[in-house]
């Protein structure tokens, strides 16, 4: 089994509507960071993260794939976004993980997400998230398998190697 880390657009508490059919069959998630920095780029349809190797930590959320078509988030992807591994850490401790991280220069505009959270610096600035047109469907299943606020860690996913 493998896990996806969703720091951004595609992440519950800041996808809205955007996510579309793109998760469908994505696992239960929760709160987890990795090590990088994290920037918000700028689009008429509203601003999106960037993921790039840096100082800093990004706050986002740690799902089971499930039966995500990972070539379908590929393709609807931007070209500057490559699918990486990753190492997130949790309450539950380190696992792999897969991120599309930001590989082309910045675009004029850019600002820093200092606390590395988007959703957070979202709110904080009065920004919309970036919105794809044609997905106006998953925000409520995909709220429903993302609770970031539980009081304790869900199950580490079976299948998916335990920090040692």
């Amino acid at each position: 089994m493998s896990a996806l880390f969703l720091y951004g657009v595609l992440r519950a508490d800041a996808a809205g509507d955007n996510a579309g059919p793109l998760l469908a069959g994505l696992g239960p998630g929760w709160s987890a960071t990795v090590p990088s920095a994290l920037w918000a780029l700028p689009d008429p349809r509203g601003w999106y993260p960037a993921l790039l190797p840096g100082e800093g930590t990004v706050q986002g959320m740690l799902h089971e794939a499930g039966d995500v078509d990972l070539t379908a988030v590929d393709a609807a992807k931007a070209a500057e976004y490559r699918r990486s591994a990753v190492t997130v850490t949790s309450e539950s401790g380190e696992a792999p993980a897969t991120a599309w991280l930001y590989t082309a220069d910045l675009p004029a505009g850019a600002e820093p997400v200092p606390d590395g959270d988007f959703a957070e610096w979202l709110a904080e600035t009065g920004h919309t998230a970036f919105a794809a047109e044609g997905c106006e469907s998953a925000r409520a299943g995909l709220m429903a398998r993302a609770s970031p606020t539980r009081e304790s860690p869900p199950a580490w996913p079976q299948g998916l190697p335990r920090p040692v």
